[in-house]
């Protein structure tokens, strides 16, 4: 792929074998990342250097490209269009492909991370479903947000360095460069002080610095460098082949994990990990082969041709997903049976709609509390786990012939103070208007999630330090709860739900649809299970020191010395890995009722 014009004979060549290096290293953190093997902080080396190479590229062909500002970006996007739409057009097409393979459920899920795909903006509507690991994630299309983020950025940036390089203000690209690297970088600082940085990590703003990085070194590159020979050894020219087939391989490396990982509801072994990534690498490199090559060079010298070839194939792709999220994923494919446990998986909670929030306001008294017009004598506060309780809740004040009012926020621990890492301004600010509300309604229970949801696995010691600062902030909120409920108030605190890195309800309707055993969906060790055990010790300590305060585990109405349930009679009780039905809600109505008469004998 030619860069800039050097006055060095073959540096462009030498500049993008160097790319080539780079990209290969990028794309093997980021393989380590979608593999479960590395850590975390290997994903965001290789986003951060993928970004970088991407606005390194963009600029030294901005910078080389002549003629009207039109010209110019015709010429500049037809050359990234055939250099990069290939493989991810070959990678979408696959995985609807393999889509038809699955129950609709699956088929119309993958369809819809498609659409959004082509149409390059995947990444906040991950967001909007909570995304935040994707080694947790049902999609075989999630890594996209990467290259929908290199798009958009790509197609901003090149805009601005046409029009100053036609008007002739190369200056201006340097500061505008300069101030948009330390405004991205100093947003994504805010949103990790703000406990923002998951709900973010893959909005465009956010994810800028490195790519103006890379910008500002292709800058400095066209004035002041001179190109030099890399020296030749066999570790390079390996990176440097890998590089050249780096993008099919990210591509195909996320969908070849993925999949065995939805089958099997667990995740692969070692052995089965390198099996999945050599046929990713096959893949590849038949891709790489007999697809991106050809193109590139019959479309080599044909710009207009190769962006109106893209938008056309990009137009057909998105016209496909839509069409099989208008047809819900040709549901005549599959049994009775696989469509209800699909319907039912969709059962929310019944006051979820109408008191579970996610703005910065408590839901309004009136229609969130059962029955209307009462005086709420049970509370139920906290974050989506509190939702789930609501049956539960609901069944045992029925039986008493007591009020409960529902007010609950997304991803809200009851803190009343900011903290980095722990709660939001706004989430802080729910809680204290929370707080006073209740003391205002003078509640004789208030039962309260207290159980934070942290990556799965073990306790790192970030996370260690991230409870100590957590539980500080627990002690304060319930001294500050009891302030105003005042000493008859039963406090309940609800301990830890079991996580899945799978959607339970998901793994049961596949297989079925499949023709394979369903048990490992049904009963399950949960992902979060030795961090549960750490939180909820520290929950009974906490309760213990307050008079007037238990602690409720729903490990204890689904899980036993087998491992932990998924489902009953009823249905399925998960929704996704973390969120239960209102059938997981009301499972726990006999352990929570346990409790709460135990300690709460009186009534009306």
């Amino acid at each position: 792929m030619p860069i800039a014009r050097e006055d060095h004979p073959g540096a462009a060549r030498q500049t993008w074998r160097a790319a080539s290096c780079l990209a290969a290293v990028a794309v093997a953190a980021l393989t380590l990342f979608h593999s479960g093997v590395g850590q975390p902080a290997s994903g965001w080396v290789g986003v951060h250097l993928a970004l970088g190479l991407a606005g390194y590229g963009a600029t030294r062909l901005a910078l080389a490209a002549e003629g009207p500002i039109a010209t110019r970006l015709i010429d500049l996007w037809g050359r990234m269009a055939v250099w990069g739409l290939p493989a991810l057009l070959v990678v979408v097409a696959g995985v609807l492909a393999v889509g038809l393979a699955l129950p609709p459920a699956d088929l119309r899920n993958q369809a819809w991370t498609a659409l959004w795909t082509v149409l390059g903006n995947s990444g906040p509507e991950l967001f909007r479903q909570g995304v935040d690991d994707p080694r947790a994630r049902d999609d075989l299309l999630m890594h996209g947000w990467l290259l929908c983020v290199a798009a958009q950025l790509i197609a901003g940036w090149t805009i601005a360095v046409a029009v100053a390089g036609r008007l002739g203000l190369f200056r201006w690209v340097w500061i505008a460069a300069s101030i948009g690297l330390v405004v991205s970088l100093a947003l994504e600082l805010i949103l990790r002080r703000e406990a923002m940085y998951p709900a973010a990590v893959h909005v465009a703003a956010v994810r800028a610095w490195p790519f103006l990085a890379g910008s500002l070194v292709a800058l400095a590159a066209r004035r002041w460098s001179r190109p030099r020979d890399l020296p030749q050894s066999r570790l390079l020219a390996g990176l440097g082949w890998f590089g050249g087939a780096a993008l099919p391989f990210y591509l195909w490396s996320w969908p070849s994990l993925a999949l065995p990982r939805l089958l099997l509801a667990r995740p692969l072994t070692t052995a089965e990990t390198f099996l999945a990534l050599a046929a990713a690498a096959a893949l590849a490199l038949a891709t790489h082969v007999w697809i991106e090559q050809p193109l590139r060079r019959h479309f080599k010298a044909k710009p207009v041709r190769a962006l109106a070839l893209a938008v056309c194939a990009l137009g057909g792709l998105g016209v496909t997903s839509a069409a099989v999220i208008t047809l819900d994923g040709l549901p005549y494919r599959a049994s009775a049976e696989v469509l209800a446990e699909e319907a039912a998986g969709l059962d929310r909670p019944p006051l979820q709609a109408a008191c579970h929030t996610e703005g910065a306001a408590l839901p309004a008294a009136h229609p969130c509390t059962v029955p209307a017009e009462a005086d709420a004598d049970v509370i139920l506060w906290g974050n989506s786990h509190a939702d789930h309780l609501s049956p539960a809740v609901l069944a045992w004040a029925r039986q008493r012939g007591l009020a409960v009012r529902q007010a609950t926020r997304s991803g809200c621990l009851p803190l009343l103070r900011e903290r980095a890492g722990v709660a939001s301004d706004d989430c802080a600010a729910f809680n204290r208007s929370a707080v006073a509300e209740w003391g205002r309604e003078a509640p004789q229970v208030v039962i309260v999630n207290a159980a934070p949801t942290l990556p799965r696995g073990g306790v790192s010691a970030d996370t260690a330090r991230q409870l100590d600062v957590l539980f500080g902030e627990l002690a304060h909120t319930l001294r500050m709860l009891r302030a105003q409920v005042g000493p008859r108030t039963l406090i309940v605190l609800l301990g830890t739900t079991p996580e899945y890195a799978f959607a339970p309800a998901s793994c049961h309707a596949r297989r079925d649809f499949l023709g394979l055993t369903t048990g490992m969906c049904d009963r399950a060790v949960p992902a979060n299970a030795e961090l549960a055990g750490v939180v909820d010790e520290r929950l009974t300590a906490l309760a213990a020191a307050e008079a007037g305060v238990a602690v409720y585990r729903p490990w204890t109405a689904l899980c036993d010395r087998g491992g932990c349930r998924t489902r009953g009679p009823n249905g399925p009780w998960y929704r996704d890995g973390r969120h239960l039905t209102a059938a997981g809600g009301r499972a726990q109505s006999q352990a929570l009722a346990r409790l709460l008469n135990e300690r709460f004998p009186g009534g009306r």
